[in-house]
């Protein structure tokens, strides 16, 4: 379960559109864009929001400890946070997209 959840952190930078084929620049330029409009985290965050799988529902409502229907928007809404503050890096993504999850992340996702 816990291998999904790195999985689920992996989905939603994904989805949010910073991860694929993105250099450390655009990262960090995508990174200041977020910090800087208030409208563009919020749609990272809508799209990012949709089209979770059941398991990928299941392993996020269990990391965060909150029911499913909350799960993806509260790792969306933290994960797009935590990019546009600068406390989650580009590393941190790329070893998410890979399905290594550190410490630091669970953290994240859990808001703490």
């Amino acid at each position: 379960m816990f291998v999904l959840a790195c999985r689920t952190l992996a989905i939603a930078v994904i989805a949010a559109g910073l991860a694929g084929c993105m250099t450390e620049e655009r990262y960090d330029a995508a990174s200041a864009a977020l910090q800087g409009s208030a409208s563009l985290r919020a749609k990272a965050i809508e799209k990012c929001a949709r089209n979770w799988t059941s398991k990928s529902l299941e392993a996020a409502a269990l990391v965060l400890d909150v029911p499913e229907s909350k799960a993806a928007g509260l790792v969306c809404q933290r994960s797009i946070n935590a990019i546009a503050s600068g406390k989650l890096t580009y590393e941190d993504v790329m070893k998410a997209r890979q399905g290594n999850i550190t410490a630091k992340m669970v953290r994240i996702m859990q808001g703490r």
